[in-house]
């Protein structure tokens, strides 16, 4: 794909009288190929022993997969909110996807064989917006025993908000 590009672009050199525009706009293209037309994106934990495929199906629905040491168990499954003001379930677009992000929690227990306990993960957050530019983030956090997720809204309202269907698994 790459070379298909360049070939492009070597074609057209001449037209630019400016070469540094010419390599300017060819190092754009790339970038855009490489990591803004990223269909799918690959969430890990830290021993990278559980992976979570999230990514954009045909109807723009967020959905995701669990994989375990590179076996599906959990197949695809769709991710969204509708709220009573809007929806979150399809038309939605990609804004930002960070991580890995460490987070690590220590804590005791009231009962059982061991008191102390310590939790690591990898957190991942999707930055998503609707069609009506409503924006949600979906955050996962993928430790050693399991994948965890939630939805937040980081725009701030006063008024109460009800939701009316939510999907996932």
């Amino acid at each position: 794909m790459i070379e298909y590009i360049f070939h492009i672009f070597t074609s057209v050199k001449n037209t630019f009288k400016n070469e540094k525009l010419y390599y300017s706009n060819y190092f754009n293209a790339c970038y855009l190929l490489l990591f803004c037309g990223k269909k799918e994106h690959i969430f890990e934990n830290p021993s990278k022993s559980i992976s979570v495929e999230f990514k954009l199906n045909a109807e723009k629905a967020a959905s995701y997969k669990v994989h375990y040491q590179n076996k599906t168990v959990i197949n695809s499954s769709l991710l969204g909110i509708i709220r009573e003001d809007a929806s979150f379930y399809n038309n939605l677009e990609i804004i930002s996807v960070s991580g890995p992000k460490p987070v690590t929690d220590h804590y005791t227990m009231l009962q059982g064989k061991r008191k102390n306990r310590s939790y690591s993960a990898n957190e991942y957050k999707a930055q998503l917006k609707n069609d009506l530019g409503n924006r949600i983030d979906i955050i996962f956090q993928i430790s050693e025993n399991g994948v965890a997720f939630r939805y937040h809204f980081p725009e701030n309202s006063s008024e109460i908000k009800k939701l009316l269907k939510k999907n996932h698994l």
